[in-house]
């Protein structure tokens, strides 16, 4: 495999030691084959026929080399901002193994989005460790019946953070930005915090470390961001922070609170572009957000709705208000929807797309909108497969239990079959003791989601199943 170090970084292991010394020279870019060279060619005292030999042994050395670990980059060029990793040139960091980069790719690629998970490991008892992780493992990985993380689901988490707290924290700083030496100490450090669980699915090589660019996303430098919306409103995320032909084409973004409640199955949920919990904000907070942003030609707006020339969507949004899905914290996102979204309607200052390309453009959304704001309204207007609010929060809760958001009679059906698909008979029996009025606690729903995000709904352990 190709050894070129880039800006990504080393491959690490769970306490292993770093040895710099038997790979590329982070520096120089040279090997140590070629260190030894100038070594002999600096000594004075050698006859020149032994240097001759020695020099024709090393160059014999660097060929089998490079014919059996592949070429090495010298002075590589920086990677443009445009071409994203893939198989040939990503190097790591992983946790806890090499990572299988090319059989089998990953069948949904999960992403922990926080700023700060180097903090966290100081924490033994964050929830992280001791729940939330362990919980995602649980019920998105899967654990066989044997107490054996599935390894054939082939799911992947990558942890995007950022590189600042646990730089400013070193006072001697070993190594400049781009060896590895951060990300693979970061990793070092999350193996040792995860449980059981968690460890487990580490040793099967499909969790990550990334670093992401603050500045380059729009975030300011070293600021602490929780909210992903800057950088998923950008096209060149999904190019910069995935790897080709490895990621999948479903992203699962989730915060250091997730708590992973019911077994999650893509296939369920894979025709959707954007999901995530519901919430209503009501007194027509919607239309007055979408009015701020949005910069539509009128004629290009109504194309969006209707056949008989009516505004279509967008008069169901802004004005008669349906709610929207998809908490920006906890979202599953399906990356060519989300692009073509951006592309149609790019967001002007964070979309990162060619200003004269935008210039252009019959909509625009300006200012900085919440991602459930802006893919919201966007992706509706563009037809795009939304799941109606009911099914949304079989997903996720942020807001509401399911339990709240059943409504009249004339649902009754639909909500039966929405059910049965995801949680089977067991839901269907939850979901009549809803319509039969059964009494609820408010900690304590009926029927129990797949996804709860904790801060906002005062809880730390699932409800009852």
């Amino acid at each position: 495999r190709n050894r070129a170090v880039n800006n990504r970084g080393v491959s690490v292991s769970p306490s292993k030691e770093t040895n710099y010394d038997v790979e590329l020279n982070d520096a120089t870019g040279s090997t140590a084959m070629d260190d030894a060279n100038a070594k002999s060619r600096r000594d004075n005292n050698s006859v020149p026929t032994i240097q001759l030999v020695l020099s024709i042994l090393a160059l014999s050395a660097f060929i089998l080399y490079t014919v059996v670990y592949g070429s090495v980059a010298v002075n590589d060029p920086p990677i443009q901002t445009h071409n994203g990793p893939s198989v040939d040139n990503y190097t790591g960091p992983f946790i806890g193994a090499h990572y299988r980069l090319t059989s089998p790719p990953c069948s949904l690629t999960a992403v922990l989005f926080d700023s700060e998970v180097f903090q966290y490991t100081s924490k033994p008892t964050h929830f992280l460790w001791t729940t939330g992780l362990e919980s995602f493992v649980q019920h998105v990985v899967g654990i066989n019946d044997d107490g054996h993380v599935i390894d054939d689901s082939n799911v992947c988490l990558t942890i995007q953070t950022s590189q600042c707290p646990i730089v400013s924290s070193l006072d001697d700083k070993k190594d400049e930005e781009g060896t590895g030496y951060y990300e693979e100490m970061l990793g070092n450090l999350i193996f040792e915090r995860l449980g059981s669980n968690a460890q487990k699915f580490a040793k099967t090589g499909r969790i990550r470390v990334q670093f992401l660019d603050d500045e380059f996303y729009r975030e300011g430098p070293c600021k602490k961001w929780k909210k992903p919306t800057n950088f998923i409103s950008s096209n060149l995320y999904y190019e910069r922070e995935f790897i080709d032909g490895v990621d999948s084409d479903h992203i699962l973004i989730f915060e250091e609170q997730a708590l992973w409640c019911r077994k999650f199955e893509l296939d369920k949920w894979k025709d959707f572009a954007y999901v995530g919990a519901p919430w209503t904000a009501g007194s027509g907070y919607i239309r007055d957000e979408w009015s701020k942003i949005a910069n539509i030609g009128a004629e290009y707006e109504k194309s969006w709705g209707d056949e008989d020339g009516g505004k279509g969507v967008f008069k169901e949004l802004v004005v008669d208000e349906i709610p929207l899905v998809g908490s920006d914290r906890l979202t599953l996102i399906n990356r060519t929807w989300i692009k073509r979204a951006i592309n149609i309607c790019p967001q002007k200052q964070l979309a990162q797309l060619p200003q004269d390309v935008v210039s252009k453009k019959e909509c625009v959304a300006t200012g900085r909108p919440e991602a459930e704001i802006y893919f919201g309204c966007v992706l509706n207007g563009i037809r795009a497969p939304i799941p109606s609010t009911f099914e949304a929060s079989l997903f996720s809760a942020k807001f509401y239990w399911p339990d709240k958001l059943i409504k009249d009679e004339e649902e009754n059906s639909l909500n039966k079959a929405i059910v049965l698909k995801h949680f089977g008979n067991d839901g269907v029996n939850a979901l009549q003791r809803v319509r039969d009025g059964k009494p609820e606690v408010e900690s304590n729903p009926i029927l129990v989601p797949i996804s709860v995000q904790t801060k906002h709904m005062k809880i730390n352990t699932c409800p009852h199943i």
